[in-house]
Formats: C-alpha cells, sequence, structure tokens
C-alpha cells in the first residue's frame, strides 16, 4: 500500500486515515520551512506541542557550516539530507527528519537512497514494528522548476524496486508541489492516477 500526505493534499477519496491503522499509533508530521536553521524555536514548540514520532521538515536551507548541535532537540534523533550545490544557506532544498528517542520505534536512514537532482530530492527511513509489515517513509520535496514526468517515473520506480524485494507498505510525506485542489490539473490526476496503480499492485 502507497499512504500519501502532502500539505496541500485534500482528495479523501484516494486515502483516508484507516490507511494508516498498521502503524498503531505511531504519528507523523511533515512540514515545509524555508530555513530550519532560522526556525529552530518554531520546530521546538511543535515538536513539545504535537510529540510526533516522525517530523520532517523540507527546505531546509541548511549545509555544512551548521552542525547537528545547532539544530538538537532534546528527545529526537535527527537525519539529515542537505543540498550539495554550496548555496542551501541562502534558500532551497534540503531534508531535515526528526525521530523521537522515547518512543522506541525503530526507524532507519537508508542513506544509500537518498537522492538529489533537479527534478526531486528524497530521504528514506524504514519503521519495523512488531506483527507488521515493514514500511518505508519517503520524505521528499520536488521543486516547482523540476519535471514533474520525471519526477513521476523516479518515484515510480522507487516504488517498484521495494514491492520486488518484499511485501512491504509505503507513506510518502512532503512537498510535491503539485496543486490537488484543481482536480482538472493535468499533473495531478497523473500523480492521482499513478498512486492507485501502484496501490493496486500491492494491495493492503
Amino acid at each position: 500500500m502507497v499512504i500519501v500526505h502532502d500539505f496541500d493534499f485534500s482528495n479523501k477519496s484516494i486515502y483516508s486515515s484507516k490507511d494508516l491503522s498498521q502503524l498503531k499509533g505511531v504519528t507523523f508530521g511533515s512540514l515545509n520551512i524555508c530555513s530550519a536553521y532560522r526556525k529552530t524555536d518554531d520546530m521546538l514548540t511543535i515538536l513539545n506541542n504535537s510529540e510526533f514520532d516522525y517530523f520532517s521538515i523540507t527546505e531546509s536551507w541548511l549545509n555544512n557550516s551548521i552542525s547537528d548541535d545547532d539544530l538538537y532537540i532534546d528527545g529526537y534523533n535527527i537525519t539529515r539530507f542537505d543540498r550539495d550545490d554550496g548555496k542551501a544557506i541562502r534558500g532551497g532544498g534540503g531534508i531535515l527528519i526528526y525521530t523521537a528517542i522515547k518512543a522506541k520505534r525503530d526507524f532507519r536512514h537508508v542513506a544509500e537512497w537518498n537522492l538529489c537532482c533537479p527534478d526531486c530530492e528524497w530521504v528514506w527511513l524504514t519503521l519495523n514494528l512488531p506483527d507488521t509489515r515493514r514500511t518505508y517513509i519517503c520524505t521528499l520535496y520536488r521543486p516547482p522548476s523540476g519535471s514533474v514526468e520525471n519526477f513521476l517515473n523516479l518515484l515510480e520506480n522507487k516504488i517498484m524496486d521495494i514491492y520486488s524485494d518484499e511485501n512491504a507498505d509505503v507513506l510518502i510525506l512532503g512537498d510535491m508541489n503539485i496543486n490537488w485542489s484543481d482536480s482538472k490539473n493535468h499533473n495531478r490526476r497523473k500523480y492521482a492516477n499513478l498512486l492507485k496503480i501502484l496501490n493496486r499492485k500491492n494491495p493492503p
């Protein structure tokens, strides 16, 4: 099963909250924040008030001049993937993920799957819970200037690779920059059709 959470996702006919039932109370959040370093206090407020097990940030705008200590929030591990063009601190790209330590969830970063290209940036983690299928969690950011077609091809190929290896679930979070409020939008229809096809190929 492929489950999608996008900041602008509103098509309740494709997916519903019951699709997350196999995750047994694990809580997820995702936000496009446009500079994590400058908004650390905002992130702290969100995490303290919401107690997410997994909270991902797109457009983190980080580079190697900012250490993990600068981003530290008590009770959370950090996984980050900075855009490597040397300009991230001034804007654009990057992914930052906080996973709760107290939750004792088995989150593991699949570092070799990190991707940064003109059409998509993503980071994958796995989550293993007792008596459930493995869940692959993807946080992604699609730059508005990137090719939607290339983005969809990358996403489909990766998910099909997962399906070919094991019976697993996939959870996608992030900012796809696709207008879900316009049902006639060509890119929206292509994306929705892809996800419906992938769900039929891996039924719950």
